[in-house]
């Protein structure tokens, strides 16, 4: 059922359109006299015009007659002085000729006037033919000689007149009927939409007859509508205090900050922040500053720059002092307010939460890692001094014997085994030194340390190894470059010693929000179900743990190996 409001806007509109379509056909219909005024003064105007030329070419023919018959000089120069007369009946036909003009001649019309106009013209032509002769009996002569095209030439222009005249009364008749059809149909419609409004009206008054009728029924309701608001009302208390619990039981504490008045307000009330009580709290970007450590304010200067600039979320981790001067690690996160209307930005909202204990938690793990590589050290250096090294004097010693050019030995023996024991020296020296890479990596990032590794190893294996980055120069945490130098060092290692693969590939993709390792080959692979015990694998996914990333080794008999890592940024 249409609700009354409705059908009072639906009446009302139905109103006034139809007085705005009665407005607009009483203006058709007065446009429409308004052109039946004009046609009948064009049609009047037109004839006027047919009727001038005919009168012209009438009193010229006549004075050339009389000419003829007296040959009086006087007649000549009455002829003459009419001939070169401004004609009227060709400036206004000129006027009517143009298409701008209010009565522009049809083009039916315009070709008769054109006629008319070079039968006029022929005439005129002859007669100035006659008025060359000397003498009024060689006129004479030249007028008989030419009086029967004379006359035709006459006949044939008030002919085309006629037609003119003929073809201005057709047009005329019919645009008065066309026009009289178009008034009668504008005058009926225009009361038709008289006789719907009075009807719309009389039925918008009975509506609202019942509209107040209804009122004392409306009232109730709106009381019975007020008692649920209340109770809304009180629900709504309700929520808000368990949102206000939530906050306090969590280490967040949001923050609102007014772009306008520049002003922040701190939520939810009476909550702490850096050990300052709610009434301690600053109300500025000043007090923020004031608190944040020396190496991260040119952070937060950015971050405020750039949100300003871009206005996109704000997101940032810094050190802050509390009121103790105790160094806290605090995330910032903000979005921005704008204003419906406007699409100015008002405000901007977000959340202060201390990640002390969380980034404390990822540097045990970090130290435990580099305290693991400080053992990988030590264990390398054992090796260097009770292998690469004792390899290495062993080989001195044979060459040694071969530049003494000792008889009584085979130096081509020695100098062979001294030969191939310093050949495999080298090749421990380039694995070992390799395995003290991590100084590069700190040094230079993780691209150049892994670029350099892949180059070394290019030296020692006859598989093929691309490596494919997205990163650049770009540096990321130092515990992260270490923990993927090593897990690709280590992957590399067990493919060249078991894979067989003649290719290898590896990708380290960089996205917004992740980092993303691939290591393929196309080795014999192996079965994944009986490696669980595997060390190898399992000192990669340790490394990838101690980081926070997930590592996935994937293999199949004959198919090769791939091992996936992603880490969130």
């Amino acid at each position: 059922m249409i609700k009354v409001r409705t059908a009072f806007t639906l009446l009302f509109g139905v109103i006034i359109i139809s007085l705005i379509i009665t407005t607009m056909v009483f203006l058709k219909l007065l446009d429409n006299r308004k052109g039946f005024g004009r046609m009948q003064f064009t049609k009047h105007a037109k004839l006027q015009l047919s009727h001038q030329i005919a009168e012209k070419n009438n009193d010229l023919s006549y004075l050339f007659s009389q000419y003829l018959l007296t040959q009086e000089a006087d007649w000549k120069n009455q002829y003459q002085q009419l001939k070169n007369e401004p004609s009227e009946a060709l400036a206004d036909y000129q006027k009517y000729h143009l298409k701008d003009t209010v009565f522009r001649l049809a083009e039916s019309e315009i070709q008769l006037l054109q006629l008319a106009q070079e039968k006029d013209n022929y005439l005129r032509q002859l007669e100035a033919d006659v008025f060359k002769e000397k003498s009024p009996t060689s006129a004479i002569e030249r007028f008989s000689d030419n009086e029967e095209e004379y006359q035709i030439a006459r006949k044939q222009l008030l002919h085309h007149l006629e037609d003119f005249d003929d073809l201005i009364e057709n047009e005329s008749t019919n645009k008065w009927n066309k026009s009289s059809e178009e008034g009668y149909f504008y005058f009926y419609v225009s009361l038709s939409l008289l006789l719907s409004i009075l009807l719309f009206s009389c039925i918008s008054f009975i509506l609202i007859q019942k509209r107040v009728k209804q009122q004392e029924q409306l009232d109730l309701q709106l009381q019975e509508n007020i008692k649920e608001i209340k109770a809304t009302k009180n629900e709504l208390e309700k929520s808000d205090e368990r949102f206000q619990l939530a906050i306090k039981g969590s280490k967040a504490l949001i923050w609102d900050f007014d772009t306008q008045q520049k002003k922040i307000k701190w939520f939810p009330k009476g909550k702490d922040f850096l050990e300052y009580d709610a009434e301690e709290l600053g109300t500025d970007l000043q007090f923020l500053k004031d608190h944040i450590h020396k190496d991260d304010v040119s952070l937060f200067d950015k971050e405020i720059k750039e949100h300003k600039e871009t206005r996109n979320p704000i997101a940032f981790d810094a050190r802050f002092y509390s009121k103790n001067k105790e160094l806290r690690w605090l995330r910032c996160q903000g979005l921005p307010v704008f204003d419906e209307n406007t699409k100015a930005l008002n405000r901007i909202v977000g959340t202060f939460v201390d990640i002390t204990d969380e980034l404390k938690a990822e540097e045990k793990i970090v130290n435990a890692v580099l305290e693991t590589e400080d053992k990988e050290r030590s264990r390398i250096a054992r090796d260097i001094h009770d292998s690469l090294q004792q390899t290495m004097s062993t080989a001195l010693l044979h060459l040694e014997k071969v530049r003494h050019h000792q008889p009584e030995l085979n130096s081509e023996e020695h100098f062979q085994l001294g030969y191939s024991l310093l050949k495999k020296s080298i090749k421990e020296s380039r694995s070992l030194a390799h395995n003290l890479m991590p100084k590069v990596v700190e040094e230079n990032g993780i691209v150049p340390a892994l670029q350099s590794l892949i180059t070394a190893m290019k030296g020692s294996t006859d598989t093929q190894i691309s490596f494919f980055e997205n990163i650049g120069e770009e540096r990321l945490k130092l515990s992260y470059e270490i923990s993927i130098y090593r897990i690709v060092q280590e992957s590399i290692n067990n493919m060249m010693k078991h894979s067989k693969a003649s290719e290898c590939t590896i990708q380290l993709m960089k996205y917004p929000d992740l980092l993303v390792l691939t290591i393929e080959d196309n080795g014999v692979g192996f079965d994944t179900s009986k490696t669980d015990q595997s060390f190898g694998i399992n000192s990669l996914k340790t490394r990838a743990s101690a980081i926070g990333a997930y590592l996935q080794v994937s293999s199949n008999l004959g198919k090769g190996t791939e091992i996936f890592l992603e880490l969130a940024l």
